[in-house]
């Protein structure tokens, strides 16, 4: 597929790293077998107590996280009850601010391609590795 594969100088400084690295030879190396059997303490089960307090805290953790989200509603709803004229400014700021995000999108703002139409990210890669194959040489670009 690639003409000159064994020549790439990167494969040349893999070689030398991994001959001197001593990381990749900790990871080379086999694992060590296990202990036997009677060394090893026989597996024991945690009682129920500790099974229920940490579905608990999961559970504690669910609630708090929902009723954040629904004070915060309320906190606003009181908000705009006293402060009417700010709750008018603030939505007006939310709706320009969605406004601004839909006409700026990223299907509005799509690089064009010589035609003018959508050039999209497989066109892309398809170009990149076009370029990739005529750099390194190669005439198979399958």
């Amino acid at each position: 597929m690639f003409r000159g594969f064994k020549n790439w100088k990167f494969l040349k400084i893999f070689q030398t790293l991994k001959e001197k690295s001593s990381l990749l030879k900790v990871f080379l190396t086999p694992t060590p077998t296990p202990p036997p059997p009677e060394c090893v303490s026989p597996p024991t089960l945690l009682p129920v107590t500790v099974y229920v307090s940490c579905v608990g805290c999961v559970l504690l953790m669910a609630l708090f996280s929902l009723l954040q989200v629904y004070t915060n509603r309320l906190r606003r709803v009181i908000a705009a009850f006293y402060y009417p004229k700010r709750e008018k400014r603030r939505i007006l700021f939310i709706y320009n601010l969605q406004l601004h995000r839909r006409i700026s999108s990223p299907d509005k703002t799509r690089t064009r391609g010589r035609r003018g139409k959508p050039v999209t990210v497989f066109q892309r890669l398809a170009r990149w590795w076009r370029r990739l194959c005529r750099w390194l040489g190669s005439e198979d670009t399958d």
